[in-house]
């Protein structure tokens, strides 16, 4: 006798088959999912510090570069107005390094005008390649503003 369409069986096993890919599948989305997340973090950090160097050079003053790991925001301000950032990162603020060495807890950089260099908190301010390390479940990136010019890089660990 024949009969139209699937039998029971053959249905359960192509659902048994898609539910094995769909599960293969969904590990490799996520993980997919924190990288784009941790390198989208790490280049919002870096365009923070790109844009932070390019408002000295257009208007000769200093620009206040504030890191808070708490809250995961970072801050730019200059003569004590905002005018970026603020929003928290989608990625944990690990770290922040200098070179001449920063305070113990440093959270304020300040850009120095005229040429947008980075300086560190120390209590005599030295121009310093600065360090920001962003982690996102696991996945770590390094921002990296090195020199006088503060040229930026951004780095997959």
């Amino acid at each position: 006798m024949k009969s139209d369409g699937f039998s029971l069986l053959e249905l359960l096993v192509v659902l048994a088959i898609v539910g094995i890919l769909a599960s293969i599948g969904s590990a490799s989305y996520i993980r997919w999912i924190n990288l784009t997340r941790a390198d989208a973090a790490a280049a919002e950090v870096g365009r923070l510090m790109d844009k932070a160097s390019s408002r000295v050079r257009t208007t000769n003053k200093d620009v206040t570069f504030t890191i808070d790991a708490t809250a995961n925001t970072i801050k730019l301000s200059q003569g004590g107005v905002m005018f970026a950032g603020g929003q928290p990162l989608d990625a944990t603020i690990s770290s922040l390094t200098c070179r001449p060495a920063c305070l113990a807890t440093p959270t304020v950089v300040t850009v120095k005008a005229p040429f947008g260099g980075f300086v560190n908190n120390a209590v005599s301010p030295v121009a310093a390649d600065i360090k920001i390390v962003i982690t996102r479940n696991g996945l770590t990136r390094s921002v990296y503003a090195l020199g006088p010019a503060a040229l930026l890089k951004v780095v997959r660990n």
